[in-house]
């Protein structure tokens, strides 16, 4: 599998994961979730730095746990449905700390397509340093084409991760959420 291949395969994971269950769609379909192997997880952004030339940025890693509180769609028609989600996350690994965010998110009739936005705040510490954040996402997913981005809201850090930066991967491997957070404090 190639490298572009793969990246496709975690992303439309990720975004299946993040919007099939966090729309409530259960019960009435939604984009399948299905599992990757270990093989197609993505490269260390390390590495991924290493070998373009790029200068890393610090990087916090490890596992996550997701509660997903779904409401009833408060829109259905034409095979569009429109749900708001509650969504509260604990981090462990290089970040502890715990999230909550809301989450608005759209499944068309469309079979694979689909999209959502979030605001999460994350309190917690990255690296030794407490203090708060807040990560905007926004996925989107073209008929299996998905595309996930995660970023920290410029000015929203506070105490000792005031001025943070950067961005956020979340990665699901055989049900077992993920995160890789590249940032820089300054």
């Amino acid at each position: 599998m190639s490298f572009n291949d793969e990246v496709r395969e975690q992303r439309l994971l990720a975004v299946n994961d993040s919007m099939g269950p966090g729309l409530g769609l259960a019960a009435g379909g939604g984009p399948a979730s299905r599992t990757v192997p270990s093989s197609a997880r993505l490269p260390s952004p390390s590495t991924y730095r290493y070998h373009t030339g790029e200068v890393a940025m610090p990087t916090a890693r490890g596992p996550m746990d997701v509660n997903i509180e779904a409401e009833p769609p408060f829109l259905e028609q034409d095979g569009l449905k429109l749900n708001r989600n509650l969504v509260r996350k604990e981090y462990s690994g290089d970040l502890v700390g715990a999230a909550e965010a809301q989450m608005i998110g759209a499944v068309t009739a469309t079979p694979g397509s689909a999209g959502y936005v979030a605001i999460e705040h994350v309190t917690g510490s990255v690296d030794g340093r407490t203090g708060s954040f807040v990560l905007q996402h926004s996925g989107v997913m073209n008929r299996g084409d998905a595309r996930l981005t995660v970023t920290i809201v410029p000015d929203s850090g506070t105490g000792e991760l005031a001025g943070i930066s950067g961005t956020l991967e979340i990665h699901n491997v055989d049900g077992q959420h993920s995160y890789v957070l590249q940032y820089e404090i300054g």
